[in-house]
């Protein structure tokens, strides 16, 4: 964020300890390989006085949201002192936009934690969503996206947040009224590796036939794991404790020739199969 001329005159400068920068922010955007830059560049030119921190008054210190990063280094390195602009109108939300959209092109960030932040504004009152979007050079239907996430069930914003889950195929399972059936779902689409059309596809059919597939999932008899019905009518282990029984097979060390369900009426040979399965496993 390049401050104007006018802004150049409100420069003042403070002691790195008498400072502190917005957590959140230094927590989403932090990016090793330009951080790494930065810390050089620093080191040898110190803090560019053109390209001061901007900051609010928070229990009477600067509380910088841009240049969070330049804080750190600079008190890593040891610059006693660093410029700043103070904004003393600007409310803590409205500064942790401020920061978003100063650090958007920095990445990679974590969605869930920008979600969290923008559906705190939000909530807030003090702003709308184009409000938001305005401030954060981001469109509506993105802010939108990202307030959205934080309707989600704690298991599945892990998801997102790691990177194992799609974004937008998490936003299409919130279409689910049940978050249990998210949480199948969830399963299934990172099993499956779901694009965002298929994930949009499965919600609508689960929702329109609900009734019909109300029992889809079943507990393994033999792992005790949750997993989707193939065959409505007959008892089955999970994939994982079938492809276990097969390499038994193989091995010449179980065999059968009854069905599954036939199988678990005999208790004792089922129970030597979840033995053998938990040692393999």
């Amino acid at each position: 964020m390049t401050p104007n001329e006018e802004e150049l005159k409100k420069i003042q400068w403070v002691d790195t300890a008498d400072c502190v920068s917005m957590p959140e922010l230094g927590r989403i955007f932090y990016d090793p390989k330009h951080y790494s830059q930065l810390r050089s560049a620093m080191y040898q030119e110190g803090w560019d006085p053109s390209y001061p921190a901007r900051a609010i008054l928070t229990n009477g210190k600067p509380e910088l949201f841009v240049g969070v990063h330049r804080l750190k280094i600079a008190k890593e390195i040891g610059i006693a002192r660093i410029p700043y602009v103070l904004d003393i109108t600007m409310t803590r939300p409205t500064a942790i936009l401020k920061g978003i959209k100063s650090n958007t092109l920095q990445g990679p960030y974590n969605p869930i934690d920008i979600s969290n932040h923008l559906n705190s504004v939000q909530t807030s009152g003090q702003l709308s969503i184009r409000e938001i979007a305005a401030s954060t050079n981001m469109s509506f239907q993105k802010v939108h996206a990202y307030i959205s996430l934080s309707r989600l069930p704690e298991s599945i914003k892990e998801l997102v947040g790691t990177g194992k889950m799609k974004m937008y195929c998490a936003i299409a399972m919130l279409e689910l009224p049940d978050d249990v059936d998210k949480e199948r779902m969830a399963e299934r689409c990172i099993r499956e590796c779901w694009t965002v059309s298929k994930t949009e596809q499965n919600v609508k059919y689960f929702l329109e036939h609900k009734h019909d597939i109300k029992n889809e999932y079943s507990a393994c008899p033999l792992c005790a794991k949750s997993f989707p019905k193939e065959n409505m009518t007959e008892l089955k282990p999970c994939f994982a404790c079938t492809s276990k029984l097969r390499e038994l097979k193989d091995r010449g060390e179980f065999m059968h020739k009854e069905s599954f369900s036939e199988l678990w009426a005999k208790q004792k040979e089922i129970e030597k199969v979840r033995e053998e399965i938990m040692r393999l496993k």
